[in-house]
């Protein structure tokens, strides 16, 4: 065999450089704690640091201009190399592979026409049983329309829109000017105003009794959040979430609210408190358990920003009060305490470009409903079910489209209004057809939910640190947490029972492809538009499944049947095979653009500036 120095060194800087560049791909994608299941790895960010990992390294090799001085010789001077040990050329950029573009571009003029001609056919369906639904389904809608009606049927958005008063909006115009006008005169007593501005506002929005309710189960939670336990905290607490489903308990504050309106604005009210109380308490039993381990002199309840009045101030805060999204108390403390300065132009026009973007998708919500009746088909079984196979795809299309726009105006105005205290509350979710994964879902959709169930569940139970049962455990318990706190009935369960089914398997299929190999050997063996094929066709069935949960949850355990007897019953089997090519379709032009956009750049595309 044939080898000399020279080649053995060239070898060993070759095997050198790759473990360099594994090893500092894996600091940069690493997740503390919060890997795996409820925070999953992106394979994009991995190509993407991969990606600049390879050009550091290029420009690190780039050659030095010499100078035209010359150097005195040093002893030290290194020995000239022969020519055969130069440093090899650098690693080519992996290049993830793609579908050519013409294809992606027939993807997406086949599903622009396969979603607008489900969504025709649930305009033709409305109009022709328009006469079978009742007033509490349709009442008369807006004037300059004509004779059209409305559409009223879902819960939630008629809940949210009635909250929409005039005193409503007086109240938060009152949070924004006179916050401001504190801020600027009396920044030390910002926290104070807002805390006594929102219990005067409550008050006028809930009533008395209402108020005094939020503040006894917040004071029951501060009373345990001052043991130290994170035990006791989760007793006192689950107890108080399991109070919301109890009968007995439910039968009386319907007695003390008769006004069904009344009770609901509680319950909810009451369950988002109680996120935002398990946030504060258990932050506060790893703060004190720190500070004990380190030493250090840990008073109870006169800790900065620990005290009854910090939990007050976090639990009543106006604009994220009734409707959310959830913000824990770690990232609402750093910023309701930070430096105030004054706004810059670019931070105003931000803040009244999302104000825009909110305001306009609620009126076109308001506006499809006077045409499209999808949420009545829901409410009248012996209609939905006998509907044409086209306006049945297309009734739950817009189920999933209203799903995540309703998210967007009921979490992003409250938001909007918060940027004014500074105060950056998550962001709203993200198009349900652009999440093909179960992971996707829960990361990107209840992105304060999700934040929550890792900072309290998911990390303390070890998340992906200790191996893969721990991460089945935690994911269950966080499923468990999931399915008591929107309520203890049977379609929920079924819901969460589903999205754990879906993590996992994603997660199982994801370590046995990684440990096989499967994955990269496809990639070496196939072209890459076919690879891209076969993946899609892999994740078609998974991008369903998703689909389908999301209808568990909306409509309950009968419409879900009535969509999958639909597909599987049917004579022909074209009603399956279109859904199938639809949801491919779909998925392939949502996969080409986080390729060309950038994953993460879609989920935040529209709040980076």
């Amino acid at each position: 065999m044939n080898f000399s120095i020279p080649r053995l060194r060239l070898a060993f800087n070759k095997h050198l450089r790759a473990l360099y560049i594994h090893a500092a791909i894996f600091k940069s994608c690493k997740l503390k704690g919060a890997g795996g299941i409820f925070a999953a790895d992106d394979t994009s960010a991995v190509l993407e640091a991969k990606r600049d990992i390879v050009m550091q390294t290029v420009k690190a090799r780039k050659p030095v201009k010499k100078s035209s001085r010359k150097e005195p010789p040093s002893s030290e001077q290194t020995p000239p190399t022969p020519s055969n040990a130069q440093h090899p050329p650098p690693a080519e950029p992996i290049i993830e592979p793609r579908l050519p573009f013409w294809e992606v571009v027939i993807y997406l003029v086949l599903a622009v026409g396969l979603l607008s001609t489900a969504i025709y056919n649930v305009y033709v369906s409305s109009q022709e049983h328009m006469d079978g639904f009742g007033s509490y389904i349709l009442q008369p809608g807006w004037s300059f329309l004509g004779n059209r009606y409305k559409d009223i049927s879902d819960f939630e958005w008629s809940y949210w829109t009635a909250m929409i008063t005039p005193f409503l909006l007086v109240l938060l115009v009152g949070h924004i000017s006179l916050g401001q006008v504190v801020e600027h005169t009396m920044p030390k007593f910002k926290k104070h105003f807002l805390l006594v501005y929102s219990l005067v506002c409550l008050t006028g929005l809930f009533g008395l009794k209402a108020v005094v309710v939020f503040c006894l189960y917040t004071t029951f939670a501060y009373l345990a959040s001052r043991t130290k336990s994170a035990v006791v905290v989760w007793v006192v607490i689950g107890l108080e979430i399991l109070s919301l489903g109890v009968d007995s308990i439910s039968e009386y504050m319907h007695a003390v609210f008769p006004d069904e309106e009344l009770y609901n604005h509680v319950a909810f009210g009451t369950a988002l408190c109680l996120c935002r109380l398990l946030s504060f308490s258990l932050e506060y039993c790893k703060h004190a358990k720190q500070s004990q381990e380190a030493g250090a002199h840990h008073q109870q309840g006169t800790g900065e920003a620990w005290g009854f009045f910090d939990i007050m101030v976090y639990n009543f805060y106006l604009p994220l009060f009734a409707s959310g999204p959830i913000l824990t108390y770690e990232k609402f403390s750093k910023q309701i305490n930070q430096v105030r300065r004054p706004f810059t132009r670019d931070e105003v026009k931000k803040i009244l470009k999302e104000f825009g973007r909110y305001i306009f998708w609620a009126l076109f919500v308001e506006f499809v409903l006077h045409f499209l009746y999808f949420p009545a088909f829901h409410q009248v079984r012996y209609v939905f079910q006998f509907l044409p196979t086209w306006s049945l795809a297309g009734v739950g299309l817009c189920h999933l489209l209203f799903f995540q726009v309703k998210y967007l105006v009921t979490y992003g105005i409250p938001r909007a209004i918060a940027l004014c205290d500074r105060i950056d509350a998550p962001l709203p979710p993200i198009c349900v057809l652009g999440m093909y994964t179960f992971q996707d879902m829960w990361k990107y959709f209840d992105r304060g939910l999700h934040s929550l169930l890792v900072s309290v569940i998911y990390i303390p139970m070890g998340g992906s640190k200790y191996g893969l049962f721990r991460q089945l455990l935690a994911s269950v318990v966080c499923f468990s947490f999931v399915f008591v706190w929107h309520g203890l009935e049977r379609h929920l369960f079924y819901w969460a029972l589903i999205n754990w089914l879906g993590i996992a398997n994603e997660m199982l299929v994801q370590k046995l492809v990684d440990w096989l190999g499967v994955m990269s050997y496809l990639k070496h063996k196939l072209p890459p538009s076919m690879y891209c094929r076969l993946l899609g066709l892999i994740l078609t069935p998974n991008f369903m499944a998703l689909a389908l949960s999301n209808l568990v949850f909306l409509g309950g355990t009968r419409i879900a049947n009535i969509y999958v007897n639909s597909l599987t019953h049917s004579d022909s089997p074209w009603p399956f095979v279109t859904t199938f090519v639809t949801f491919y379709v779909v998925l392939q032009v949502t996969k080409a653009a986080h390729q060309y956009f950038g994953k993460t750049y879609l989920c935040k595309k529209l709040y980076a500036n």
